[in-house]
């Protein structure tokens, strides 16, 4: 698969992460006390602009909650930094602006794309909410270079996501974070569904991207030769805790 070229020396950080911990509470019944599980534990990181960390670990070892806690999309404490702005003290306002620049893929292309949208309205769909004032034309224009730009035919742009092969879905998935024009993308194993040949295309279709559009990657994976060929640095993962 190769490697990806190292960002410069002198890209400015991104992300900068601080004691990030997430714990959940269970309700363990009307006469026993509540039980709790450290998922992360006081994790610390630094990511550079252009940058791609690699975050693997056995199932269970807080990975995947890690990458949705630096997004702000479970409960944690600790700091997050994104280009300055602290997102743990930042208001639901100011974070909605902030979410078209940090973009989120899916393990599973069976399951996270919406089987009675058309790939266009999939990818389009965050266009409504961060510019609502560009017109129809405008998004599908907008859909068809985001397809274009993930090897996909535009012409398939009105099909529903039941008519794709999973490699397929993945770069469907793929383009629906790039139309926003993110910033920093979290990879959460989308690679791990799909057979060697098509884990191959879409390790190159990511390396292309970030060196054409300068994007951040958080890749999370257990598979340690496709980490090996998009990661600048790995962190490993081990009970909640970097190891």
């Amino acid at each position: 698969m190769g490697r990806k070229d190292p960002p410069p020396a002198s890209s400015p950080a991104l992300l900068k992460a601080d004691a990030v911990s997430v714990a959940f509470e269970f309700d363990c019944g009307l006469f026993a006390p509540a039980s709790r599980f450290v998922a992360v534990n006081r994790v610390n990181l630094l990511l550079k602009e252009g940058q791609t960390l690699g975050l693997v670990g056995e199932s269970g070892s807080g990975k995947s909650t890690l990458g949705r806690a630096l997004l702000r999309l479970v409960p944690s404490s600790g700091r997050v930094v994104f280009e300055g702005a602290d997102l743990s003290r930042i208001k639901p306002k100011s974070l909605r602006r902030l979410r078209r620049e940090m973009q989120l893929v899916f393990q599973n292309p069976f399951g996270s794309l919406i089987p009675r949208l058309t790939v266009a309205e999939i990818i389009t769909e965050g266009l409504l909410v961060h510019e609502p004032a560009l017109s129809s034309r405008a998004r599908e224009a907008r859909a068809c270079q985001a397809l274009e730009e993930v090897a996909l035919d535009p012409m398939m742009r009105n099909r529903f996501p039941h008519e794709f092969s999973g490699g397929q879905r993945q770069r469907i998935a793929i383009a629906r974070a790039m139309v926003l024009k993110s910033r920093l993308v979290v990879l959460d194993e989308p690679t791990s569904a799909l057979d060697r040949t098509v884990q191959r295309q879409i390790v190159d279709l990511l390396r292309d991207l970030q060196a054409k559009h300068g994007l951040t990657y958080i890749f999370i994976s257990h598979d340690l030769s496709v980490v090996h060929a998009l990661a600048d640095e790995v962190m490993v993962m081990q009970h909640g805790c970097v190891v």
